[in-house]
């Protein structure tokens, strides 16, 4: 079975020509997985409004979603030097990390059922939270390393939303069974 496979590998590269080479480079621009933690060229693009004359800076690029978590959720960093977003671009929604002074981004996670409107950062600025599937996660920015703080409890499910207490000691979820609800007050510590 092996040498078959090495014989229609051979033949296979016989076939290809110079030309087919070439024009292959093409391909190896198409998006892939980026991995956890990778840095990602920034897609910045600078350009004046039509309307007001303003200059405007695009950060993201329009081929994919990008998306902020909820509004009560907090994920700009406290001195303006970062932010965290869910993003498509991998295929799945992932978090990434903008650097708001010069646009580079990091891809922070490679999970399956990431909610990205739950992504908030913790008040220390090196860590964030966020639920994947029923489990709330927290990541820490630097090195990211994520241990689990919370999971549903089976019977139940995650209800619409997430909040992180100010101290970031605090979480509240809602969950749902059916017709019932509930919201848990999580401690952290």
């Amino acid at each position: 079975e092996h040498h078959d496979r090495m014989r229609k590998v051979e033949a296979f590269a016989r076939h290809w020509s110079r030309r087919c080479f070439l024009v292959s480079f093409p391909l190896l621009r198409l998006p892939v997985a980026a991995q956890e933690g990778s840095v990602l060229a920034s897609v910045a693009k600078h350009y004046t409004d039509p309307s007001t004359e303003f200059e405007v800076v695009r950060w993201t690029d329009p081929a994919y979603a990008c998306y902020f978590p909820n509004h009560y959720c907090r994920f700009v960093a406290r001195k303006h030097k970062f932010l965290i977003y869910g993003s498509t671009r991998t295929g799945t929604m992932q978090a990434c990390q903008l650097d708001l002074s010069n646009g580079r981004r990091r891809s922070l996670t490679g999970e399956r059922q990431l909610d990205g409107s739950s992504l908030t950062l913790f008040p220390d600025d090196r860590h964030f939270a966020y639920f994947a599937g029923d489990t709330l996660w927290k990541e820490n920015l630097g090195h990211l390393r994520r241990r689990s703080l919370y999971r549903v409890a089976g019977g139940w499910g995650r209800g619409e939303g997430f909040a992180l207490s100010r101290d970031g000691r605090y979480a509240t979820v809602p969950e749902t069974n059916g017709r019932r609800f509930r919201i848990r007050l999580i401690d952290l510590h």
